[in-house]
């Protein structure tokens, strides 16, 4: 259970668009992604250290991970049909990690206002030579 809801915690840092994240954060969830794809086969406690182990160098995720953690009570995550045997490896888990991983790195609707501010910003400094 434990290690279900360290996955579920951080999904749920990844999927919350309001919460920011630096850019350097973002170009290294390429390089967990990689590590959670080759650990789908592995028991579930294998994805979940690798999460561990990358929030670490991650502080302000890491926080943001432990808050959703510590008030977690109870996370269902077998869907229904599912044996309990395959809740036992990282593979039910991972499709999920890696949708919030790349809408993470690669956002389907950004904001209004980052579209409309970065083309501003360059007008200004064309018309400012």
């Amino acid at each position: 259970m434990k290690d279900n809801v360290i996955i579920e915690s951080f999904i749920q840092v990844l999927n919350d668009k309001e919460f920011p994240l630096k850019l350097q954060t973002i170009t290294d969830l390429s390089e967990l992604e990689q590590t959670l794809s080759s650990l789908q086969n592995q028991p579930i406690h294998s994805g979940a250290e690798a999460i561990i182990v990358w929030c670490k160098q991650h502080p302000e995720v890491r926080d943001v991970v432990r808050y959703n953690y510590n008030n977690t009570r109870e996370i269902n995550t077998a869907s229904p049909g599912e044996s309990a045997s395959t809740e036992t490896t990282l593979v039910n888990h991972y499709p999920r990690l890696k949708d919030a991983i790349k809408n993470r790195q690669n956002p389907p609707n950004p904001p209004a206002d980052v579209q409309l501010i970065i083309p501003a910003i360059i007008l200004k400094k064309i018309h400012v030579y």
